[in-house]
């Protein structure tokens, strides 16, 4: 990333500020009627939306010039020192919910036989497995993906899943 990107990211920044001061000077005139209210609330929708579209290239932009996903910044006049975190998600959608949960009703199977337990339990295990997935509807959109990979299974070949998104956060 170069200099350029950002000033033109603090330029179009500068100006969306600017214009965002001309709708709230507006509105807090005495001189706007009850009907163009609205307008000024349309505006103002529409200014954020553009501030959150900004806000998610400064993020992109942070991302990708970060040593580390975590690190310390100071703020230019030297006064403060925050740490920024830098994680990455993916979106996804589609699952296939059948799938996913006879893959967890096997995985967990084959822990507890490795474990030691008898195979005669391996009817009570998915019995149990499936008592739980019929009351609390273990679907996709709940799941934990953390969760899974710690039973070595991989969420994503049980959904659509786009590429990776980072995001930056201080915290």
């Amino acid at each position: 990333m170069d200099s350029e990107q950002v000033k033109d990211w603090l330029a179009r920044l500068a100006a969306l500020v600017a214009e965002g001061d001309e709708v709230l000077d507006a509105s807090m005139t005495n001189t706007i009627k009850p009907a163009e209210t609205l307008g000024v609330y349309a505006e103002v929708v529409g200014q954020i939306k553009k501030l959150v579209f900004l806000r998610g290239e400064l993020e992109e932009m942070a991302a990708r010039i970060m040593d580390a996903d975590l690190q310390p910044v100071g703020y230019l006049d030297g006064s403060e020192t925050k740490v920024l975190k830098k994680s990455a998600s993916k979106s996804r959608r589609a699952w296939d919910n059948d799938g996913l949960l006879s893959t967890v009703r096997k995985r967990i199977v084959a822990d507890a036989i490795d474990a030691g337990a008898d195979q005669s339990v391996e009817p009570t295990i998915q019995s149990t497995v499936d008592s739980i997935g019929n009351v609390y509807r273990l679907a996709g959109s709940n799941v934990r993906t953390t969760a899974l990979k710690d039973l070595y299974i991989d969420p994503d070949e049980y959904c659509e899943s786009s590429g990776y998104k980072f995001s930056v956060a201080v915290v």
